[in-house]
């Protein structure tokens, strides 16, 4: 659900549909769905309404097709008190820096907004991230938690991608202003060290399914962000080795599928796991605690260009379950 989906705490769900379409001047339009019986029946979609004061709508996506809309991206959250937050990316008027990779693309911001009706109506609170030079894309496909233990109870924190390092930042005023985002690379790799793994690679050819791009850095992706039950964080993301060949040839030992995990609300991330190596994968993913410090993980292995009926492999979803065991 890439528009962000949450069960309030009076039983409502809602599903945000991802994109939001120009309206009235300095607003935008979406689409959300309602169920009130535990998803047995929806109502709607009914349209929602989005305060955008100058964003761009007009833009092009990632294989250069027009793309009137931004997005709303991953999660919903219930403050204490009732009201809503979500986070979208896009663009302003004005900012037309080119992604490194589809000129045509330009670089996003990652915004919040907040909604006081359960979700029909949001007010822009702010700007959670900008920068015309960070990464390949500038900051995109954010997801947000708030911290509910500890001396930092009521904090949020956002992680976004870039193309390049994810980023992470701060809030202590629900999002009204935000710390410098700073990047984040888990202790894996460097992703802008490519001499690594550049000989694994000296004998790929770009294809079309890569886009043609030979550059050989690595690239975090859609980083998933949840809080567990005991207050441990838990980040699901993907690591491309490199950033586009590994279309042509996924078979680096670290291109893959990882959760991190933090013991101290994201100062550090002192454990990680890597879900899969050196297979097929878009590296998108989503985590969920299902009981008690058991997590259920799913993301994609297989090609999306895959075509089943004529003998691929195709492309389908796997599961995981994570229990973790914590020790004095």
């Amino acid at each position: 659900m890439e528009g962000g989906a949450i069960s309030l705490r009076d039983g409502t769900f809602l599903q945000l549909d991802t994109y939001i379409t120009p309206g009235e001047p300095g607003w935008g339009k979406g689409l959300m769905l309602i169920s009130r019986d535990d998803l047995r029946s929806y109502e709607g979609p009914v349209e929602i309404k989005v305060e955008l004061p100058n964003v761009d709508f007009d833009g092009k996506d990632d294989g250069g097709n027009p793309h009137v809309a931004i997005r709303f991206h991953r999660r919903i959250l219930e403050l204490p008190e009732g009201d809503l937050l979500a986070v979208a990316y896009g663009r302003l008027h004005g900012e037309n820096a080119p992604t490194h990779y589809m000129p045509s693309m330009k670089r996003t911001r990652c915004m919040l907004v907040r909604s006081s009706d359960q979700g029909r109506n949001w007010k822009f609170v702010s700007t959670i991230a900008v920068g015309a030079e960070v990464g390949t894309e500038g900051f995109c496909e954010p997801d947000l938690v708030r911290l509910s233990h500890g001396a930092n109870e009521g904090k949020l924190l956002c992680y976004m991608r870039t193309g390049k390092e994810m980023h992470g930042c701060e809030s202590t005023d629900e999002g009204l202003t935000w710390s410098e985002p700073k990047p984040e690379q888990f202790g894996i790799v460097d992703v802008n060290d490519s001499a690594q793994w550049e000989s694994f690679f000296s004998d790929t050819v770009p294809s079309e399914r890569s886009g043609r791009i030979a550059d050989m850095f690595g690239a975090f992706v859609d980083p998933n962000l949840i809080e567990m039950k005991n207050g441990v964080l838990a980040c699901a993301f993907g690591l491309r080795i490199p950033h586009k060949l590994c279309w042509d040839n996924a078979s680096h030992e670290r291109n893959g599928n990882y959760v991190a995990f933090s013991l101290d609300q994201g100062a550090t991330w002192s454990h990680v796991v890597q879900l899969t190596s050196g297979v097929m994968t878009t590296h998108y993913m989503d985590i969920q605690e299902v009981r008690d410090n058991d997590l259920q993980v799913m993301y994609d292995i297989g090609h999306w260009h895959d075509d089943y009926w004529n003998g691929e492999k195709g492309r389908y979803t796997a599961v995981r379950n994570l229990t973790l065991k914590f020790t004095d």
